[in-house]
Parts: structure tokens; C-alpha cells; sequence
């Protein structure tokens, strides 16, 4: 076998195997975008069911019970006659009484 013959194999040798690599770098990246696409997919239609959820609830009109609900939640509001209580942290309550009985005594 000749020296020519030698460095030609050896050449088509390390094609053979960066050939090799790269396929099997490839076949790594479609794996990983497969599960990728899977879980969006998922993804996406969790979220189309959310979306036609959100449709149906905004095509119904809403019960006076979820109005008060609503206005009370979100807005204060109160019905005639309601009494409302704001509490505080009784942290706050017991810092406050120190800081004044401080100011008081200096």
C-alpha cells in the first residue's frame, strides 16, 4: 500500500467520522425540538381552552349576585346599612402606641 493510499483513507476516515458527529449532533437537536413542539403544543391548547372559557363567561351576562360581588370586591362598594371594619396589624397598633408613648415621655 502506497503512502498516498495511507493519507487518503485516513483523510476519508476523519470524513467518515465528523460526518458521524454531525448527524448525531443533529438527531440530539430534533430530539430536544420534538419535546419542545409536544409541550407547546400542550401549552397551546390549555390555553385555547382558557380562551373559549373567557368567551363563553364574557357572552353570558351577569347574575346580581356576581355584580355585589364584583362591586364589593373590587371596587368597596357596600349595600345600605353595611357597617365596614378596617383592622390593622397589631404590630402596627403596638409600634405605634410605643413611638407615641416615647414622644410623650421625652
Amino acid at each position: 500500500m502506497s503512502h498516498r493510499d495511507r493519507i487518503l483513507r485516513a483523510v476519508l476516515i476523519a470524513l467518515l467520522l465528523y460526518s458521524i458527529s454531525c448527524l448525531a449532533r443533529e438527531y440530539r437537536l430534533l430530539g430536544r425540538t420534538n419535546a419542545l413542539a409536544q409541550e407547546l403544543a400542550a401549552r397551546q391548547e390549555t390555553l385555547l381552552a382558557q380562551k373559549q372559557e373567557l368567551t363563553e363567561r364574557l357572552e353570558r351576562p351577569l347574575t346580581d349576585a356576581e355584580l355585589r360581588r364584583l362591586a364589593w370586591e373590587r371596587l368597596g362598594m357596600v349595600s345600605p346599612g353595611e357597617k365596614v371594619f378596617y383592622f390593622t396589624d397589631r404590630e402596627d397598633t403596638v409600634w405605634d402606641w410605643r413611638l407615641e408613648a416615647l414622644w410623650k415621655d421625652g
